[in-house]
């Protein structure tokens, strides 16, 4: 054995019934912070345990004790969210004391979380902006979920999210339209942020005859961001708009390069693994690439019409650091909103 290995004996706290453990410090963790965030996903997130990892340690134990730990309910025009029962807050605060009875130190040392802020789960449409100020928000921590706007709306409508960012075609009506088409209108608020442009990406300096030529007649290879988010809604228009040839367009798109990012389209296009692509403005300037302006549209956040103060307030955050970045960076291709 190494001289310098000093074998110590360990305190591991565990709560049983009948012979068989109930809740351990994981399953501790997970109760505790379901009665703080009121969430499952966000304590998922918080303890860095996987949500079916976390799912399986409650149903275990609920099925041991025979009853409820965790009340769940689903969104809609409420939210969706969590709360534990009677028997979970018993099985919690029976756990808290017994760990200070025998650990003699406070619960809440033993839950290791860096960070104490509040989290704030942000779903939707990936911006260049609002992905370089959430840190500057010092009273929360922002998770930013990239999955585009539809899925964002969706989201926040079923309490996955606390926030979403969107941004719809002005040619078919803009976030109002899409909020209504969903079937969200009278669900969720928007609150425009900025006004941002949008454009094609290449690495050949070329304009907008040429660019359509190209789509029409000559081999490429599309960066496209994923299914349902808007600025892959506004490709598709496009696409439909300046290509006659139907078949094309299911040809380009069938063999076209997708992501979740603008930043993962311009370094697509910057490596030469595609060779156009639609984009804002900030990311083909970071990556030295030609950009064509195509259109400006409004981005949005959304929030749930019968959410919080606390929620809006942090809409108004937003608001003041994009302003505030978007000036002192002098960022391209940026309006911010009267």
């Amino acid at each position: 054995m190494n001289e310098k290995c000093r074998l110590e004996p360990s305190k591991i706290l565990v709560l049983e019934c009948n012979g068989k453990i109930v809740v351990d410090e994981e399953l501790a963790k997970i109760l505790y912070m379901v009665k703080v965030e009121e969430s499952l996903h966000k304590a998922s997130k918080l303890l860095g345990v996987p949500y079916s990892r976390l799912h399986e340690r409650i149903r275990r134990a609920e099925e041991i004790l025979g009853e409820k730990l965790v009340f769940r309910w689903r969104g809609g025009a409420s939210r969706g969210g969590a709360k534990l029962t009677s028997m979970g807050e018993k099985v919690l605060e029976a756990y808290m004391r017994y760990y200070r009875l025998f650990l003699q130190r406070p619960f809440e040392e033993f839950l290791e979380i860096k960070s104490r802020r509040r989290l704030i789960v942000f779903v939707g449409s990936h911006d260049f902006v609002l992905e370089n100020v959430f840190n500057s928000i010092q009273e929360y921590h922002i998770e930013p979920i990239w999955s585009g706007t539809v899925q964002g709306l969706i989201q926040l409508a079923y309490g996955g999210a606390d926030l979403a960012g969107a941004h719809y075609p002005v040619k078919l009506g803009g976030p109002v339209k899409l909020l209504e088409a969903l079937g969200l209108k009278g669900i969720i608020d928007l609150h425009p942020i900025f006004k941002r442009r949008q454009g094609f990406a290449s690495r050949k300096t070329i304009g907008i005859d040429t660019l359509k030529r190209m789509l029409n007649k000559e081999e490429l290879v599309l960066a496209v961001r994923n299914p349902g988010s808007g600025t892959r809604i506004l490709m598709e228009e496009l696409l439909s708009e300046w290509i006659t040839d139907k078949n094309r367009i299911k040809t380009l798109l069938g063999k076209a390069v997708e992501s979740r990012t603008h930043f993962d389209t311009c370094k697509h296009i910057s490596s030469g693994k595609a060779d156009i692509g639609l984009t804002i403005e900030p990311y083909a300037r970071l990556f030295g690439l030609n950009f064509i302006p195509i259109t400006w549209e409004d981005y949005v956040i959304a929030v749930r019409t019968r959410d919080s103060n606390n929620i809006r307030r942090i809409v108004d955050l937003l608001r003041i650091q994009s302003t505030q970045f978007i000036e002192e960076s002098k960022i391209p291709g940026y309006e911010m909103l009267q």
